[in-house]
């Protein structure tokens, strides 16, 4: 049954992302015991073409602003090859199963490729940490991804692991992963700079900070841009080849920003466990942490310099 919608009142900003307001369940069935993973906006679960039996992702989203924006910016930026791509959009009503408790209503119902891999977290989760061409190899792809988003325009916002997903399960060989970055739900359009405090504890720049709180305004930096990024990317980086966050709060508050952290983050100072195990890394590897991970973003290391830079090859 074809739903009738005015579609001008889901006006996206742009035509990137064709909206059908048929019933999703025409063409795809839903895994709804299969939950693939969660967004900042909602659940993902598995679906399947009936015609074609192609497996996809799928992801609801509420009628919203935030989810407007987060599908006009996947939509965007999706053509990178190292971004999840967007099948099929619909905007139609749901019924899931009564044991999923989710409201019958109209969605945006958001038909993405399937990533089989799982997430970057979880790769360093099991394995502690990645050895540097596995590091080097992922870390490359994450600065492709970002170079197509920044060219549009668009600042993520929410570089993690957690939203690093592999194309296939992980292979010890770096050369046979594929990555991708996925969930736009905290992505923004640049245009006269960034303000709202929007980020993920471990991953958030120092501009940010600056940017958004009041404490710091004297540093008469008012807003940030997408160069938020980048030092998110080098936390990863970080992560991969270290095994743990450069910056992380007092135990007892796992979630929280404590003054420690923050002054850590805010003068570039890394919480180093051991200093013998930054020492065994390599100096390239070393000098792309500390060019990503550095405080001015004026002075940060620009994507160009990272994929033209010696550790990548």
């Amino acid at each position: 049954m074809s739903l009738q919608l005015d579609m001008s009142s889901l006006n996206l900003g742009c035509n990137s992302v064709d909206i059908k307001n048929s019933d999703i369940t025409e063409k795809y069935e839903i895994k709804w015991n299969q939950v693939l993973g969660s967004g900042l906006n909602g659940d993902v679960y598995r679906c399947i073409d009936k015609t074609t039996s192609e497996e996809y992702a799928l992801k609801f989203l509420s009628n919203s602003d935030s989810s407007r924006m987060e599908i006009h910016l996947h939509g965007e930026c999706q053509s990178s090859k190292h971004i999840v791509g967007i099948i099929d959009t619909y905007y139609c009503q749901l019924t899931a199963p009564i044991t999923k408790q989710i409201p019958v209503k109209h969605y945006f119902c958001v038909v993405m490729e399937i990533m089989k891999g799982g997430d970057l977290y979880d790769v360093i989760s099991r394995r502690r940490k990645l050895n540097e061409e596995q590091a080097a190899h992922f870390a490359k792809q994450i600065a492709i991804g970002l170079c197509d988003i920044h060219e549009r325009g668009v600042a993520h916002r929410d570089i993690k692991p957690e939203n690093i997903l592999f194309q296939s399960p992980f292979q010890e060989d770096a050369q046979l992963n594929t990555i991708k970055i996925t969930d736009f739900g905290f992505a923004k359009e640049q245009e006269r700079g960034l303000s709202s405090p929007v980020y993920t504890l471990y991953y958030v720049s120092p501009d940010l900070l600056f940017a958004t709180n009041s404490d710091l305004k004297c540093k008469n930096l008012s807003t940030y841009d997408k160069r938020c990024d980048l030092w998110s990317l080098g936390v990863i980086i970080y992560i991969m080849v270290m095994g743990y966050p450069p910056f992380y709060p007092e135990p007892g508050y796992n979630q929280r920003l404590t003054s420690n952290m923050r002054d850590c983050i805010l003068n570039g100072k890394i919480m180093f466990h051991n200093q013998s195990e930054w020492k065994s890394i390599s100096d390239n590897a070393q000098d792309v942490i500390k060019g990503l991970l550095t405080v001015d973003p004026d002075r940060r290391m620009s994507l160009d310099s990272l994929l033209a830079h010696p550790w990548f090859n």
